[in-house]
């Protein structure tokens, strides 16, 4: 069934994008969004709720096999996109790159500052509070197995790194996002939110390939819809006090930014660990390659967000001079 359901959510999903190259009409593309946004959202949050059933199962079943001396299940599988299956994971992966790409072409300038990128704030601090609030749920619940052999329980543990380190991050950019829809992006708090978060990520990243010796790159990809979520509140902030970027090269920096870190995404579907099995030299290289470029992108960002280098000075935070009429259409 869950197979099904995803290779049909796929089809639509094929059948929307096919419409909307077809079609030259702004409000039939309008909508044409709206759906494959929704369809993108709906899914999303199916496979949280999998995510949140399949995950307490999966400890389960550890805590059986210690109980019962048997090897420990391989859990390989047991990721976000992983129990979604193939077809779930494409549609996800379709709508998030669809939305990136045709944003700014089915939205007008001014429907986008006024309406859109607000409502995208608010939509990605309920991403992270989701994302955020059910793993350390999971991790700090405790979990009692029982059978005839005996009884077995677990639970972690955690200290004040945990929280600081672990979902630090997660709560400035939640801070950030809601604070940029509440109070309609302001500078000043974009000025300290942003390098905070990043520079608290770039501690994790540090402390997590410290404490369990690992490649950075593997670090790096683990964490990266936390590093996605940086770059897509840097994006909303940016695109939103567009006029007041200080070149023109650093106007095209938000769009890239996020496609640059959107391609390492690749690396959470289950079938990418199938091709570095066929090919571990060049995904290796890809991973180093696309690694270095998205921390030195963020190490860019961040210096020039802190300093004041990205906006020029003065000016309203609120509308940034936006006509009253606006622009016609979407």
């Amino acid at each position: 069934m869950k197979d099904i359901a995803g290779w049909s959510a796929l089809a639509v999903m094929a059948g929307l994008i096919a419409f909307y190259l077809t079609v030259n009409s702004r409000k039939a593309r309008y909508r044409v969004f709206c759906a494959v946004f929704c369809l993108g959202a709906i899914v999303g949050v199916y496979g949280w709720v999998l995510f949140f059933f399949e995950q307490q199962i999966m400890v389960n079943e550890v805590l059986r096999s210690w109980l019962q001396g048997r090897p420990t299940p391989d859990l390989g599988g047991v990721t976000y996109f992983g129990q979604l299956g193939p077809a779930s994971a494409l549609t996800i992966g379709a709508a998030l790159v669809f939305c990136i790409t045709t944003l700014e072409q089915v939205f007008t300038r001014h429907r986008l500052r006024r309406r859109v990128y607000p409502a995208l704030a608010w939509y990605f601090g309920g991403w992270i509070i989701v994302a955020t609030a059910l793993p350390v749920f999971l991790q700090l619940r405790t979990y009692i197995v029982k059978d005839e052999t005996g009884s077995i329980w677990f639970r972690f543990t955690p200290n004040v790194w945990f929280f600081i380190l672990s979902i630090g991050p997660e709560v400035l950019l939640l801070l950030g996002f809601v604070g940029s829809a509440w109070f309609r992006f302001n500078r000043m708090a974009f000025r300290v939110l942003f390098p905070s978060a990043s520079v608290l990520l770039g501690a994790s990243l540090i402390y997590e390939h410290r404490r369990v010796p690992s490649p950075l790159e593997d670090v790096f990809l683990f964490h990266i819809w936390q590093v996605f979520w940086l770059m897509a509140y840097f994006y909303l902030n940016a695109k939103r006090h567009e006029d007041r970027i200080r070149t023109s090269l650093l106007r095209r920096v938000p769009k890239a930014g996020i496609f640059l870190v959107g391609l390492a995404i690749i690396s959470q579907f289950p079938e990418y660990k199938l091709l570095k099995k066929m090919l571990p030299v060049p995904t290796l290289i890809a991973e180093q390659v696309l690694t270095g470029l998205d921390l030195t992108l963020i190490l860019v960002l961040t210096l020039l967000v802190a300093f004041g280098g990205i906006f020029h000075p003065g000016g309203s935070d609120a509308e940034n001079h936006i006509p009253p009429g606006g622009e016609e259409g979407w």
